[in-house]
C-alpha cells in the first residue's frame, strides 16, 4: 500500500472487512461523487498494518488492544491523517454534494461542527488535512499514542474523540491554524449518520463503554 502524503484522498473505516450494506452504499457514494479523489477504506486488520508501517510495532499492538470499534476509528483517523493527509469521513455520513463544491482545499486543516455544537467543540467525524504533520493533528497524535500505549482511560469521547478535539482547540496555539465550519454552512453538502443505524442498541459504543473494558489486555 502507498503511504505517501496525498490530500486529495477520501479515507474511511469500518472494523470488519465487509461493512453493512447500508453503510457500503453511503461509502460508495463518497467515492463515486468525488472522482478527483482517490479512495481508501480500512478495517481493523489493514488499519493495524498501516499504523505499524507508519509508527512502529508498539503502536500497532496498542491499536489491536482497543476493544471498541468506535475508539479504533477515533485513534486511526488521527494517526493516518497526521502522517498521510486526506479527507476523513465517518462511514455513516451521507454525501449530498461533491467535496470540491464546498471544501476549501487550500485550507491546511478543516473540521465541522455538528448541529448545536458551540465553540470550541468540533466533530471528529469529518477532517481534512492538506499538510503533513499539522500541529493540531501532531498534538492529537501525541495524546492518543500516550493513552493507548499505556492502556489508559475509560471515556472514549474524551480520550480520542470530540472531547479531545475540544481540549486542543481551546489552545490558540493550535486553533489558529484550523478552519472550523459551522453546520449551517455545510448542511446542504453533508449529512452525518450514525452506526446505530446498523447495529443493535446494546452493541453501540455509547452502551458498551460503560460495561466493558476499553482494552483486551
Amino acid at each position: 500500500m502507498d503511504y505517501s502524503f496525498i490530500s486529495n484522498r477520501v479515507v474511511q473505516y469500518w472494523d470488519e472487512e465487509d461493512p453493512p450494506s447500508l453503510l457500503r452504499e453511503r461509502m460508495d457514494n463518497w467515492r463515486l461523487a468525488n472522482p478527483d479523489f482517490s479512495y481508501l477504506c480500512f478495517n481493523r486488520s489493514s488499519a493495524a498494518s498501516a499504523l505499524g508501517h507508519l509508527y512502529g510495532e508498539s503502536l500497532r499492538k496498542a491499536f489491536l488492544s482497543i476493544r471498541l470499534p468506535a475508539m479504533q476509528s477515533d485513534v486511526f483517523r488521527v494517526a493516518y491523517l497526521h502522517a498521510c493527509g486526506g479527507v476523513w469521513i465517518d462511514a455513516a455520513s451521507h454525501c449530498l454534494e461533491p467535496l470540491h463544491q464546498w471544501l476549501n482545499l487550500k485550507s491546511s486543516l478543516v473540521l465541522l461542527r455538528r448541529p448545536n455544537m458551540l465553540a470550541p467543540l468540533a466533530s471528529n467525524g469529518f477532517i481534512y488535512s492538506s499538510v503533513p504533520q499539522h500541529p493540531f493533528l501532531a498534538e492529537a497524535m501525541k495524546r492518543v499514542a500516550a493513552i493507548i500505549e499505556n492502556r489508559q482511560g475509560n471515556r472514549i469521547w474524551r480520550l480520542a474523540g470530540a472531547g479531545m478535539f475540544r481540549d486542543i482547540l481551546s489552545d490558540p496555539a493550535f486553533s489558529m491554524s484550523v478552519q472550523v465550519l459551522e453546520w449551517a454552512s455545510v448542511s446542504a453538502f453533508i449529512q452525518f449518520g450514525s452506526s446505530k443505524e446498523v447495529m443493535s442498541p446494546d452493541s453501540h459504543w455509547t452502551v458498551r463503554h460503560n460495561l466493558e473494558p476499553l482494552y483486551f489486555d
